[in-house]
Order: structure tokens, then C-alpha cells, then sequence
């Protein structure tokens, strides 16, 4: 329940001018863009990490990478079906050239801070500098330099993604990060979230 003042008159709905909306978005684009080019600029020099360690047996001898037939079969038959599957997508691109698997890996990484920005900033509404400290802890913090680096640890950045982001949480936290009254803020836009647990 809202509460309101006394003085606050409730009968009319607030209206938020187009230029408000444009603002907010505006905003969150412009935080997000400089969340990529910063992403981008500190795991630039990874690009060119040689294969090591557990991307020979899980990537290079691995025949569900190596074919996107094996790799479908896998999707559903092995724990690590959908990272298989991503692995055998960059195998087809690629081949056995590091550069693509980095980039996966760098791009999943940003697509992953980009979605931390948006959901502490439904944390703190009030505060988006907040927001956007955190986003960049999370981009830019040590510990996630194994995850981006080494190429089998795309599991670890996927789990992140998709365990705490799914596609509808991810459409939920764009919706709500807009001011209450925009226009697509209604049923139809909620409607979408109900998968949320």
C-alpha cells in the first residue's frame, strides 16, 4: 500500500513527461555503454591467452565440441550441454583460434555486469552511483579474471548469467528500471515476468 500526505492529492496520476523517460534511459545507456568500453579496454590483452590447463581436454579433444551434431546430442545428455553447445558454436566459427573463444567469453562477461548495473540499481533507486560502483567491482574485480581468461571457465560466466539473469528476469530488471509511469510499465510488460521464482 502507498502511503501519501495528508496534503497529497491521489485522485490524478502522477504523469511523467517524455523527457524524464528519455532521461532515465538515457542514463542507464550511457552507464552501460561505459561498462563495455571499460570491460573491453581491461580484458583486451587476454585475447591472445594461449590454450591451457583443462581447455585442451574440455575444448580441443572434446568430439561434442568439435561437431554441432554431437554438440546438439549433448545439449540435453551432459551436465555441461549448453556450454558444449557455445563451445561448438566457436569451433564452427573459428576453428581452433583462441580470439573467438576470448570474445565469447569477454562479451558474456559485460552482457553479465551490464544486467549486475540494472538489477543494484533497482537496489538503490535513490543512489546510482551506488549502482554503478558495484557493476564495476564486478566487472573489474580480480576474481573474475579466471572466469573471463581461461577459456573452460565460460560454465562459471554462463551459471552467472543465466542462473541469476534468465532472459525473463533480464526483461523484468530493463522494464522496471524505468520510471513508474512510462508507457510500457503496464500489464503487459509484468506479464512477461511471471516466470520469475
Amino acid at each position: 500500500m502507498r502511503r501519501t500526505r495528508p496534503d497529497q492529492d491521489t485522485s490524478r496520476p502522477v504523469k511523467l513527461n517524455s523527457a524524464t523517460v528519455n532521461c532515465s534511459l538515457r542514463v542507464n545507456l550511457s552507464v552501460m555503454a561505459g561498462i563495455v568500453l571499460l570491460g573491453a579496454i581491461l580484458y583486451a590483452n587476454t585475447l591472445q591467452v594461449p590454450w591451457y590447463m583443462d581447455d585442451i581436454n574440455n575444448i580441443l579433444d572434446n568430439q561434442a565440441v568439435q561437431s554441432m551434431g554431437n554438440a546438439w546430442q549433448d545439449l540435453f545428455t551432459s551436465a555441461r550441454g549448453l556450454v558444449n553447445l557455445t563451445f561448438a558454436v566457436n569451433y564452427a566459427w573459428g576453428g581452433d583460434q583462441v580470439l573467438g573463444f576470448h570474445l565469447v567469453n569477454i562479451a558474456i562477461h559485460l552482457l553479465t555486469s551490464c544486467l549486475v548495473f540494472l538489477l543494484l540499481k533497482r537496489v538503490f533507486r535513490q543512489n546510482v552511483a551506488f549502482a554503478v560502483g558495484g557493476a564495476l567491482i564486478f566487472l573489474a574485480h580480480p576474481l573474475q579474471t579466471q572466469a573471463v581468461t581461461y577459456i573452460v571457465q565460460r560454465a562459471t560466466s554462463l551459471a552467472a548469467l543465466s542462473r541469476r539473469f534468465c532472459p525473463w528476469r533480464s526483461f523484468y530488471l530493463i522494464v522496471t528500471s524505468l520510471p513508474a509511469r512510462t508507457p510500457c510499465r503496464g500489464k503487459n510488460c509484468y506479464a512477461c515476468s511471471l516466470p520469475l521464482p
